[in-house]
């Protein structure tokens, strides 16, 4: 079984392709799971007896509302299985393996190998901080695909392997210390606004993973405070409408996976 949360589509690509690879089966950390985790359950294990647990990382971290379901929604069978980790990360992960196992420990669970897959950067919401290139997110994507049968042929293999993660330079700070800050200070949902380029589609709404946006009877988005600062409303706009702040200016988009269904 494999158990993902995936913001702009990252995360969810390579969850779909694992299942094909693996056989497993796909399940989504939906809005309830993760607000409501201890009234939730997974689905009853497969016959391969495995949870791989999928998720984009967060400021060198998981996202905290991912975090807080694996703590304590409900797994049947739970200590029969044995439990893989596979985030999507646009540079480093800092200590996100380290974060994963203590999770899984205080539930008495067994892990095997934690991995780690570059994908195209989607964080736009501070300075410093845009999309990559057509050419560096073409070549991550072909990259990952790659990366990702050898990660299935490892899993599947079901045998001790070592964790192939990228920490990147002081892997400490960045989740010790960086990252309780920046969930604390910088993720607020007041920046978000809609510019006038804003065509009143609601598409940011209908897409929110959270349900966090609402459409105003003028026709704008307003942003509520249950938000995973997950960028999918921005990078779903189609008239690039969706500011946060100032720091979003000039700024472009991740479209790959963002398909506007309904």
């Amino acid at each position: 079984m494999i158990v993902y949360f995936s913001g702009t589509g990252n995360t969810r690509h390579c969850a779909m392709l694992l299942s094909r690879l693996l056989g497993d089966v796909p399940v989504e950390l939906t809005r309830n799971m993760l607000e409501n985790p201890e009234k939730c359950a997974l689905p009853a294990p497969d016959k391969e007896r495995r949870i791989i647990w999928m998720f984009p990382v967060y400021s060198w971290g998981i996202p905290v509302k991912v975090l807080r379901a694996m703590r304590h929604i409900h797994i049947p069978d739970v200590h029969s299985l044995t439990n893989w980790m596979v985030c999507t990360c646009g540079d480093d992960i800092g200590r996100t393996a380290h974060l994963w196992r203590r999770a899984m420990r205080r539930r008495h669970l067994r892990t095997a190998a934690a991995f780690s897959v570059q994908m195209p950067n989607t964080y736009v919401f501070m300075k410093g901080f845009d999309v990559d290139s057509p050419e560096l997110e073409h070549k991550k994507i072909a990259d990952a695909e790659d990366r990702l049968h050898k990660i299935a042929a490892l899993i599947a293999a079901g045998r001790p392997t070592p964790d192939s993660i990228v920490p990147g330079r002081w892997a400490w700070v960045k989740t010790a210390l960086i990252r309780p800050y920046f969930n604390a200070f910088c993720t607020g949902t007041g920046p978000f606004a809609a510019t006038d380029a804003c065509v009143g589609c609601g598409l940011c709404a209908r897409r929110c993973p959270m349900q966090n946006i609402t459409i105003t009877a003028q026709h704008r988005p307003a942003w509520g405070n249950d938000c995973l600062l997950c960028t999918r409303c921005y990078h779903i706009c189609p008239a690039h409408a969706v500011a946060y702040g100032r720091t979003t200016a000039g700024k472009g988009q991740f479209t790959k996976w963002l398909t506007p269904r309904k």
